[in-house]
């Protein structure tokens, strides 16, 4: 009994100095998250209306175009940071992806336009505050106008908002035109992005196959104001020194492929005496009929100008074509070479001064 009990003792003891000591071994962490609801692009509309209700059926440089985009945040409109806004051309009826959209697209008159809205908050006293918004052009300082009325206080503290610019169109913004199977299309698109960094992008869509809008031919030309002929005798043929005058600079803007043309309209064609009750008459050729002229048209105002002459300006009000080109710069591109040649039938009944009208024209080509 006696040698039980030590055993015992011992294997408490041996239990009682094994036993380790342990420090806290968990800590709780509490979490918590908060959700947010990226923006959304619902719709991007074009419309030829401020009422908002006739749909761009295509574009036309100089003309006024109002782009509606409609956003959702249930963050509220003053999570949405920036609206980017843009127009730009692509040689293929595509949607343009938007890493496209992002990338780096200078102010082009030409090519690309766009406006940036960035929402800085609410200005004022409490209850009469007002938004607060940067706008950052991609213009160019060109033709292209681009501009939007700021939201109210109680349009931003909402969900749901219709941003709605007026946009006009650049003069030389490139016209879109069908070759093979390239199908160019000016692009609406833009860019929402919230507070987060979250983003939404959407491009407009006339239809489910078609993204963007045709871009029409616009050109227009600047003519100097006259051209006269002094102290000319009948008889005197194209060839003649006097029947050689300059026309001075001729200026040509155009968004596209254009051709140069010269004409006398057939209201014209006949020349009018200053002093009144005596006029002339243009023929293609003259041959001498009386009280008629004739009239060329060329480039070059050397003495042998006449050999560089294009054509006659015909009788019937038919456009003699004269010079074509393709896309110019806002300002233009100038000919200062152009020359009218003047031959006179050897039967003119009255002498004096006779005045009469000379188109000059431009067309897409």
């Amino acid at each position: 009994m006696k040698k039980t009990i030590t055993i015992l003792l011992t294997l408490l003891m041996i239990a009682a100095i094994s036993a380790p000591v342990f420090a806290d071994t968990e800590g709780p962490v509490t979490g918590s998250f908060q959700t947010t609801v990226p923006p959304t692009i619902n719709s991007i509309g074009v419309y030829t209306d401020a009422a908002l209700t006739n749909v761009a059926a295509s574009l036309s440089p100089l003309q006024v175009y109002y782009v509606k985009v409609s956003v959702t945040d249930n963050d509220t409109i003053t999570d949405v940071k920036n609206l980017n806004l843009k127009l730009f051309y692509t040689s293929i009826n595509s949607q343009p992806s938007q890493s496209t959209f992002e990338a780096n697209m200078s102010a082009d008159a030409q090519l690309a336009a766009g406006l940036n809205m960035e929402y800085k908050g609410l200005v004022g006293d409490s209850g009469s505050e007002t938004t607060d918004y940067t706008k950052t052009s991609m213009i160019a300082g060109s033709t292209w106008a681009i501009s939007i009325t700021n939201p109210t206080k109680a349009q931003v503290l909402g969900t749901s908002h219709d941003y709605v610019y007026n946009v006009t169109i650049g003069k030389v913004a490139a016209e879109t035109v069908y070759s093979g199977s390239t199908y160019p299309k000016w692009q609406i698109a833009a860019l929402a992005t919230d507070g987060s960094d979250y983003t939404s992008y959407k491009v407009y869509s006339p239809s489910s196959a078609v993204y963007g809008l045709d871009m029409n031919w616009y050109g227009q030309i600047s003519t100097p104001t006259s051209v006269n002929w002094e102290k000319i005798a009948p008889g005197m043929a194209f060839s003649d020194d006097l029947a050689r005058e300059s026309l001075g600079d001729i200026t040509f803007v155009s968004n596209g492929d254009w051709i140069n043309g010269v004409k006398v309209k057939a209201e014209d064609k006949t020349w009018n005496s200053t002093s009144g009750g005596r006029s002339v008459a243009l023929k293609t050729a003259h041959n001498n009929a009386a009280n008629t002229f004739s009239l060329m048209a060329g480039t070059g105002n050397s003495p042998t100008a006449y050999e560089n002459a294009i054509g006659a300006i015909p009788e019937n009000a038919t456009t003699l074509s004269m010079y074509g080109g393709s896309i110019t710069s806002e300002s233009g591109e100038i000919a200062d070479n152009y020359t009218l040649f003047l031959s006179l039938s050897n039967n003119i009944t009255y002498p004096g001064t006779y005045t009469g009208a000379i188109t000059f024209s431009i067309a897409n080509n």
